[in-house]
């Protein structure tokens, strides 16, 4: 069996004090943080990364404890529902400007339901940075510059 090189379904496009205005202007553009002061959203960017999503990607799974919430900033995300004979149905599709698995973070239980990138996508999550092999951030302009047509901002350990 020969080896294989991993391929992550996430690349990081940008964190840190050199990307934080655009991680503000992302935040800024949910309904979630609208009635939410620059230096409160600031703080919010200190807290996020942004990840560019493969299309199927599963960012998080029904019944997994959950560990940060999203914001989609292009896009769109199905969310499944387990059936319960081994079958997903799809339940809803987020798209840019909403937010997902933030309920998991405020009542202390896990998922309620899948997560998976219907459309190329950005993310942004501490736990996502830990959980996958290192790599070359590349930037915003470079994912721009490719085409790239969707994106997630995944917030980590936020209280809100």
């Amino acid at each position: 069996m020969s080896k294989k090189e991993y391929q992550s379904p996430l690349v990081l496009i940008g964190e840190g004090e050199s990307f934080k205005d655009e991680l503000c202007q992302m935040i800024e553009s949910a309904r979630m943080f609208s009635d939410f002061s620059r230096a409160e959203v600031q703080n919010i960017a200190n807290y996020t990364h942004a990840y560019e999503v493969v299309p199927g990607a599963t960012l998080f799974r029904e019944g997994e404890k959950g560990q940060y919430m999203c914001l989609i900033v292009e896009g769109k995300v199905n969310i499944l529902k387990d059936t319960g004979d081994g079958e997903r149905k799809v339940i809803t599709t987020v798209r840019a400007g909403q937010t997902m698995g933030e309920m998991s973070l405020l009542d202390d239980l896990p998922y309620s339901a899948t997560a998976t990138a219907k459309e190329l996508g950005i993310e942004r999550s501490q736990d996502f940075e830990k959980n996958r092999p290192p790599h070359e951030p590349a930037s915003a302009s470079d994912h721009r510059r490719a085409g790239g047509s969707s994106g997630i901002i995944a917030l980590s350990g936020v209280s809100l």
